[in-house]
């Protein structure tokens, strides 16, 4: 057997990418994505969530919390403060 020989486990394994090249594109963001968004910590968003502070929408997926851009950008539209 030569040195660039392979064996014939070697040759029929099979092997996953190491990078997935095919990411997925979704104006769905998990609750830190959302935080990072806003400025504010996860668990300031999950306070919010569990108390109702703020009417900010959650999707939720499971026992995940997810947010929409549109929304988190509609909370920041509404609680801009005019500077008259």
């Amino acid at each position: 057997m030569t040195s660039n020989s392979k064996t014939y486990s070697e040759h029929t394994q099979f092997r996953f990418p190491r990078h997935n090249t095919h990411k997925i594109q979704s104006d769905l963001l998990s609750r830190k994505e959302a935080a990072a968004y806003l400025g504010v910590t996860p668990e300031t968003l999950a306070v919010w969530h569990c108390t109702k502070r703020y009417p900010l929408p959650v999707i939720k997926i499971g026992r995940l919390c997810k947010y929409r851009v549109s929304d988190l950008d509609a909370f920041i539209t509404q609680r801009t403060v005019s500077t008259n």
